[in-house]
């Protein structure tokens, strides 16, 4: 009998063990299980706010006091603005007892012309003492970069060029400073180049430009008697635009302004009137803004303001014999805007600040010339309709909130307190970024 029971009780704790075993096994498994499904949840989550940022949303979906539900778990997603046009996604996921919480960093960069600032197809060359620095109008006026004594300096600039690049004497690049492919970049040794200086791994297209077909006008001047002329908004074409000596001439958007030949005398003075709309200004033949001219624009946003010049050949020789370029740019103020010539030769006088970029065939930065690259024109145009562009992906560190920390289903424990957890889709913030701690 004895023997019997001492059999009994050796069979009934190998087999408790046994069953210790196999629930710890499925134990084991269920978390895995929960796991692997939060981790397909967060990158949900994911998915849904990349869709929201490229939608115009913020990229913020659900809360963490309010997630939003996927499947059989839920969510959130919060996006962060680093600068630059890029975000930083993180997707919090939970399901059953499984917790993940993932990041994804995207890029909405432009494809632009005017992405790659201040740019020249075939060579660009600074002359001395010029300087390019950059800002972000969508965060308010142009401010005089601070420069740290012995710490890093702002590198948001660009400059750059398809084949060679030509930094002068006591130049200042407060950013990128790149060559083309096959081109090779000449910097004088007080210059200074704050970011990249490695060449482009491919050239840069410069596109033509598509001149839209308007009513021909004619011509157009501004005289003594008439010293302020205004081109209503509107979609116009016109042989000759010409501002005097003494006058003025405003062109008021929203526009669309087709043109052979502008012109621009000293003293004259011509106004970029965006308070209503964005102006469109294509030059086809000769864009001269003489010497002791004046340009002004009424908005920062260089979106603002598009000049495209179609030029590309030598006008006939002056009354002196000298051949007029098909860009002139001798004027004095400050131009909020883009300018693209990809046909002709352009030069910046040191008279002439520009606010946003310029791309040319041949780029020439005068001796002096002070330039601002706004870094709003990195980010991608909802007219561009291009996608944002995937820069990194990593598992983060799980949140330290309240509900990352129960130990059992989150989803069925929101139900049975009776709150309406929304799907993923309908649980997108609009407006705003809720920056992560």
């Amino acid at each position: 009998m004895l023997a019997a029971l001492l059999v009994v009780f050796a069979v009934s704790t190998l087999t408790m063990i046994h069953i210790q075993l196999d629930l710890s096994k499925a134990h084991e498994q269920r978390g895995a299980v929960d796991t692997k499904r939060a981790f397909y949840v967060a990158e949900a989550g994911l998915a849904e706010a990349y869709y929201g940022v490229v939608t115009g949303r913020s990229g913020n979906v659900g809360t963490e006091d309010e997630p939003a539900r996927f499947a059989n778990g839920i969510f959130w997603t919060t996006a962060k603005e680093e600068g630059l046009g890029r975000v930083t996604l993180t997707s919090t996921g939970m399901c059953g007892a499984g917790r993940a919480t993932l990041a994804l960093v995207i890029e909405r960069t432009s494809r632009s012309v005017a992405s790659l600032g201040f740019f020249g197809d075939h060579w660009l060359v600074m002359e001395a003492d010029a300087t390019v620095d950059s800002y972000d109008s969508s965060e308010g006026r142009y401010a005089l970069p601070i420069l740290p004594v012995g710490g890093p300096l702002p590198d948001g600039a660009r400059v750059g060029s398809n084949q060679d690049l030509t930094i002068g004497q006591g130049c200042k690049v407060l950013g990128d400073a790149r060559p083309g492919p096959a081109g090779i970049l000449v910097r004088d040794g007080s210059a200074v180049v704050a970011g990249s200086t490695s060449p482009y791994e491919l050239s840069n297209e410069m596109p033509p430009i598509e001149v839209p077909t308007f009513e021909n006008l004619g011509a157009i001047a501004t005289t003594l008697l008439r010293p302020i002329g205004t081109i209503a908004a509107g979609e116009k074409a016109y042989d000759t635009i010409r501002v005097t000596t003494g006058t003025t001439l405003t062109i008021k958007g929203p526009a669309r302004v087709v043109v052979s030949d502008l012109v621009v005398d000293a003293l004259g003075q011509l106004v970029f009137d965006t308070t209503n709309g964005p102006i469109e200004l294509y030059v086809t033949d000769w864009l001269a803004w003489l010497p002791g001219s004046l340009v002004s624009t009424s908005s920062q946003d260089p979106r603002s303001v598009s000049i495209l010049v179609t030029a590309s050949v030598v006008k006939d020789q002056d009354r002196n014999g000298t051949p007029d370029l098909p860009v002139i740019l001798g004027a004095s103020g400050s131009l909020h805007g883009t300018l693209y010539a990809p046909q002709a030769g352009v030069s910046l006088p040191s008279t002439l600040q520009v606010f946003g970029a310029v791309g040319a065939k041949y780029l020439l930065v005068k001796a002096g010339a002070k330039l601002h690259f706004d870094t709003s024109l990195l980010e991608a145009s909802e007219e561009e309709g291009a996608l944002p562009r995937l820069v990194g992906w990593r598992l983060v560190e799980l949140p330290n909130v309240p509900v990352v920390k129960l130990r059992y289903d989150a989803l069925r424990s929101l139900l049975q307190q009776g709150v309406d957890v929304k799907l993923g889709s309908t649980a997108h913030f609009d407006i705003g970024v809720l920056d992560t701690p």
